[in-house]
């Protein structure tokens, strides 16, 4: 079988400087995130109930700038919603560059290498990826899906429909052999 990568290495360099970028923009939002409730929870520790308390937030030229603690509570879940927000792009993105490589792979070749970060390996192959979506939650399913087709592919009298009744053939061969001294 043919191993060989099949995920560009141009746009695979491409995905790697957006993550170093969204890597950097996460850790700033971080940054302002802890500060803004570091403060807040300052604030929160030292209020006297039924009064309004101003908190120095960040300093200006003027001196510091003012905000109650509601303003601060807001501004931490502001920070939240940004970095929640941040992470599902992030996310989606990376859903969608694996996704558009492994049908790209997949039609190919299934020998063609795809990444799998996942893992703690350097990519599989599109057939081993395949092989352990079967031992998943939905892989039974699947693969009878799966079967389905090759047995309707090989209805066809086409070059497809000989390729299917060839692996079709050469399984039943193969089940036969294993199981017939059993069966005498």
């Amino acid at each position: 079988m043919d191993r060989t990568p099949c995920f560009n290495t141009l746009a695979a360099n491409k995905q790697s400087a957006k993550i170093e970028r969204a890597d950097a923009f996460l850790e700033e939002l971080h940054a302002e995130l802890t500060n803004d409730m570091q403060r807040a929870l300052a604030g929160l520790q030292t209020h006297v109930p039924g009064s309004v308390q101003l908190i120095p937030t960040q300093q200006t030229a003027k001196g510091y700038q003012m905000h109650s603690e509601l303003d601060m509570v807001r501004k931490a879940e502001d920070g939240f919603a940004r970095f929640h927000d941040a992470i599902n792009a992030r996310l989606e993105q990376a859903r969608q560059m694996l996704y558009a490589e492994f049908i790209g792979c997949w039609m190919k070749s299934p020998g063609s290498m795809v990444q799998t970060p996942g893992f703690a390996t350097n990519g599989m192959t599109v057939a081993e990826v395949v092989t352990d979506h079967f031992a998943g939650a939905s892989g039974e399913a699947d693969e009878v899906e799966m079967l389905s087709i090759i047995a309707a592919v090989a209805k066809q009298r086409d070059a497809n429909g000989e390729r299917a009744r060839t692996l079709m053939d050469r399984m039943g061969r193969a089940h036969a052999d294993f199981h017939a001294e059993d069966a005498m």
